[in-house]
């Protein structure tokens, strides 16, 4: 699945820690959205990758797993 916005894009300096908690450029973000995205998917066989920053915004990838991972 490809996620693009429209935004001003992502800084080389927010790039470094995108899927870290508490990592937000907006006056009232937490800083959480990202991290959690990044957790859940990982958990589940699948990822989220920043594809692409420009000024005319952002592209993230993120692959899902065929099947359900059964737990043990």
């Amino acid at each position: 699945v490809i996620v693009q916005d429209n935004g001003h894009g992502i800084d080389d300096e927010a790039r470094e820690r995108l899927f870290q908690p508490y990592v937000t450029t907006k006056s009232t973000g937490t800083g959480l959205g990202l991290f959690v995205c990044h957790n859940i998917l990982e958990n589940s066989g699948g990822k989220i990758e920043l594809v692409e920053s420009t000024r005319a915004g952002t592209v993230f990838c993120v692959t899902l797993p065929l099947g359900v991972a059964t737990a043990t």
